[in-house]
């Protein structure tokens, strides 16, 4: 009976006829593929590459090394920009979705590798303005995901992307959730998170697959949607202190610490990671350094920024980084390598990312640079960086009247604000932020914007759920500001948090 059952086994495969048993196709995550998996996302790509060939060559029907290939792709484009590499890559896009659906459809990971690919691919169409395709996919995605929970509810790595794509939907703005419910998409922050937590708890030491990716979704969403930063460092610190041999790792410490006022902490996590070959070239790097060096003024900003600007392929942050060059050489008191940078925003580059935009606006204003108030521009970067007594004595020796517009204006009362709030100075902040939204809030500067989601925050922890919904609509309700995309994700993560 066992030979005449490998005959028939073997038949099966031959005939391309086989079953979940006996498949032609099959998924086998091994210690080879989670080997694979843990270079990919360290960004070590060629040894991640590497091992694939070797598994694919080894084992051809398994399908898992063609979902890691995926990762490659993923990884590869997002964080180095090239759109050529996109382009390439997205043709390979239908042959790799062809064969992972000759896969067993009785297995957990038939649907899981099709969304997991679907969803990657939506974040990058995103990333290169084709939006269409993008909802598309995640759409596919999402509702891949739904089908496998009813399927496999037992299969644990549905919580993975299960627990993101959820916290994601959650955060639709109000004027576009009937896009979600026409799609059967229903979502919220903490019911997100809450599978992405169940994940990492039932996963033991051993068991590395997929784990990369859960740390790296439930830090975004507890960090930036549910605004519970001192938690996000408490569980990267005990479980991952150390992160120089995982640049993909680096890279999320360093955009906290820069996004939570630890510029020196970033600069340190970004000169610490291990640098070989081995790894992919990433220029965003130099792009976080120079934003943390810049906002400690250190003489370094201006060649990292420079770094930057020479070895991206892309054109995402490129205006981003000369308006911070000009703002470095502003402040240093070199006006015409200020000018020169200003200048440079308008030829090149695109105006996609917010931080793009916000840089188009400040080349194309009228203001000319000598009328430009470099002491509070000074100010704004002491406090992001973390330097909150440098910021203080410059807001300190500035009034209001003295300041050029209401652009200014505006900032300086935001900006007093937030260094009061994160001295812990809750009370002494309001004021100043209710005086940046009057003068603000019709302006197409994000100071008024930002100042009321942080009164959403603060009235949101003092239990004035009122309030914080008024201030979170109030934030939604400003039209065209920088960094319009963020603010509004982050405004409906709170009012998503009030309805608990």
């Amino acid at each position: 009976m066992t030979i005449l059952r490998k005959i028939f086994g073997l038949l099966l495969i031959m005939t391309g006829q086989a079953t979940y048993g006996f498949a032609a196709y099959y998924y086998d995550f091994n210690q080879r593929c989670t080997q694979a998996y843990e270079a990919l996302t360290a960004l070590k790509i060629q040894e991640g590459e590497h091992l694939l060939a070797a598994e694919k060559k080894a084992n051809p029907g398994n399908l898992i090394p063609y979902f890691l290939d995926n990762y490659d792709d993923f990884l590869t484009i997002l964080l180095t920009g090239d759109e050529q590499q996109y382009d390439r890559r997205k043709a390979q896009l239908e042959v790799r979705l062809s064969l992972l659906d000759k896969g067993p459809g009785n297995s957990p990971w038939y649907r899981y590798c099709k969304s997991s690919v679907d969803f990657q691919w939506a974040v990058l169409h995103i990333y290169f303005n084709s939006y269409l395709s993008a909802a598309a996919q995640f759409r596919n995605s999402f509702l891949l995901l739904k089908q496998n929970q009813k399927l496999f509810p037992a299969f644990k790595y549905n919580y993975i992307l299960a627990g993101l794509e959820e916290a994601m939907v959650g955060t639709i703005p109000g004027n576009y959730q009937w896009i979600g419910r026409l799609f059967g998409m229903k979502g919220s922050v903490r019911g997100g998170t809450a599978k992405l937590v169940r994940f990492l708890n039932d996963t033991s030491g051993d068991d590395q697959i997929l784990k990369n990716d859960a740390v790296f979704y439930y830090c975004y969403i507890k960090f930036f949607l549910l605004s519970d930063k001192q938690e996000v460092w408490s569980y990267l610190n005990r479980h991952y202190p150390y992160v120089q041999g995982n640049h993909l790792l680096t890279f999320l410490k360093a955009n906290l610490a820069i996004n939570d006022n630890q510029a020196a902490l970033a600069l340190k996590i970004l000169n610490q990671r291990q640098r070989s070959p081995s790894y992919l070239a990433v220029p965003l790097f130099d792009y976080q350094a120079g934003i943390a060096a810049l906002r400690l003024m250190d003489s370094q900003a201006p060649v990292y920024l420079k770094n930057f600007l020479e070895n991206n392929k892309g054109k995402l942050f490129i205006k981003s980084a000369c308006q911070k060059l000009s703002y470095y050489y502003l402040i240093s008191g070199n006006e015409d390598m200020a000018r020169h940078y200003r200048a440079a925003i308008l030829g090149q580059g695109s105006t996609f990312t917010d931080a793009d935009k916000k840089a188009q606006r400040y080349a194309e204003s009228e203001v000319p640079l000598s009328r430009l108030n470099k002491n509070l521009i000074a100010a704004g970067l002491y406090c992001d960086g973390g330097n909150y007594s440098a910021a203080i004595n410059i807001l300190k020796a500035l009034k209001p009247s003295s300041l050029a517009n209401d652009d200014e204006r505006t900032a300086y009362f935001y900006r007093y604000g937030r260094v009061y709030q994160l001295l812990g100075n809750t009370k002494g902040c309001i004021p100043f932020y209710k005086e940046a939204i009057a003068i603000g809030k019709d302006l197409p500067g994000q100071f008024a914007a930002r100042s009321a989601l942080e009164l959403g925050h603060i009235n949101e922890i003092l239990n004035s759920n009122n309030k914080a919904t008024y201030y979170y609509q109030l934030c939604l309700g400003m039209k065209n500001k920088d960094f319009k995309a963020n603010l509004d994700q982050k405004a409906k993560a709170g009012l998503n948090r009030l309805k608990g």
